[in-house]
């Protein structure tokens, strides 16, 4: 059905501009196992700016060691080879894209790949995944199909962006494109040599039911923080479903602590990483009427969805002031002015006494989690998966903006 829209785009991703020759000579001493540090960093000297650029980088606070490192060659040694060989591969991706023109901000763009890139790094750690450097090389490229799209069919991938939101789905790519931008990240990754873990992560990034025993905890991670780097404010496509979230944290093992603590630990290191690629730190936006809306009351039976909740709108820079609700409560008062109620498990008569408190005392009620009963109830409705401006935008009454 879409094969020749493939066969389109598979030629034309042959004429993209290729690699410099220092960078070919990178990945063909790389792909050697056994080759040496100094063929490593042979390679990398022979591309003046690639080397500054790696330098620049190791010697910054990302990295925070105290002596400085003079020499490629002992930045090899220090970082070891896949970690310079990654680093020296990013920088050339960056560059051979940057100057693109595109219907969309890359600056955007490329801080939601370097976010998802530097949180990646951090779930490897938790998870105790043998290369961290290597995960944050293929979460910085996880998109990278995006940009593919915008510079060969530009027409077609402005169509698609200027769609509303709820538009923005893997179907609604594959019938303007023939293909997913995961798909042709990983076509342009195999035309360019890349490993084939990458390619493989890259083309099932979205992909629920996808299993593999040798890249599944790769894959994982590079899902989960796509979805966190979209939570902390920075995507390109404002939309993100949850399923991924939850398979990939519980195939993690990582706890809602764990990813609490990654929110508030990789901004310094974002702040210092963008400025290696000229690009602007987008603070995240600014809250909804402080005065009103400062402290945010949650109710639920779930101490994890309160954990979560919590961790999360403290993140954007609200209040919390979370309630137990158990199934024999009939009443629940707040002195805040939003009320975000957890349904899942609550019984419809009860949310109704909730919703006569709130009407009483011009509460704004959100709810939250899913419930069949509660199918024909005409309140807002926040998903388990969400970004600082869905929430907002539900406190600014746009509920057209949060599509479940």
């Amino acid at each position: 059905m879409y094969r020749d829209q493939i066969e389109e785009i598979v030629k034309k991703i042959q004429f993209l501009p290729p690699f410099s020759a220092a960078v070919k000579k990178l990945m063909e001493v790389a792909s050697d196992e056994d080759c040496l540090t100094s063929d490593i960093a042979k390679a990398i000297s022979a591309d003046p700016a690639m080397a500054s650029n790696v330098l620049n980088l190791v010697n910054s606070s990302f990295y925070g060691f105290q002596n400085k490192i003079t020499s490629i060659n002992r930045a090899v040694i220090v970082l070891g080879q896949k970690a310079i060989k990654n680093l020296a591969f990013c920088f050339a991706v960056f560059e051979n894209f940057k100057k693109s023109k595109c219907c969309f901000d890359p600056e955007i763009f490329w801080y939601h790949s370097l976010s998802s890139g530097l949180i990646a790094q951090h779930l490897a750690k938790i998870n105790k995944y043998p290369n961290p450097e290597e995960t944050f090389s293929i979460a910085l490229l996880h998109d990278i199909g995006f940009m593919v799209l915008n510079i060969i069919i530009p027409e077609r991938f402005e169509r698609f962006y200027n769609k509303p939101i709820y538009q923005h789905t893997l179907k609604e790519e594959k019938e303007i494109f023939g293909i997913t931008h995961a798909e042709t990240g990983a076509l342009l990754l195999e035309h360019w040599n890349f490993p084939e873990s990458f390619c493989t992560v890259i083309r099932n990034h979205h992909c629920a039911e996808y299993v593999d025993s040798t890249n599944k905890n790769l894959l994982d991670i590079v899902k989960l923080s796509d979805i966190l780097s979209y939570i902390a404010g920075r995507a390109l496509i404002d939309k993100h479903p949850g399923k991924n979230f939850f398979r990939a944290s519980k195939s993690l093992n990582i706890s809602v602590e764990e990813l609490g603590s990654i929110f508030f630990n990789f901004e310094k290191q974002l702040y210092d990483i963008v400025s290696f690629f000229n690009i602007t730190a987008h603070d995240p936006e600014p809250n909804v009427n402080d005065d009103i809306f400062n402290t945010i009351s949650i109710a639920s039976s779930d101490q994890l969805i309160l954990s979560w909740l919590k961790i999360v709108l403290n993140y954007f820079g609200y209040n919390t002031d979370p309630i137990f609700i158990f199934p024999d409560d009939n009443k629940i008062s707040t002195s805040n002015k939003v009320l975000l109620v957890d349904i899942s498990k609550l019984p419809l008569s009860q949310f109704k006494n909730i919703a006569d408190y709130t009407r009483q005392t011009d509460t704004y009620l959100i709810m939250f989690g899913k419930n069949n009963d509660y199918s024909d109830i005409k309140y807002p409705r926040l998903p388990f998966i969400f970004s600082k401006k869905k929430f907002n935008a539900l406190l600014k009454g746009n509920f057209d903006l949060v599509s479940l």
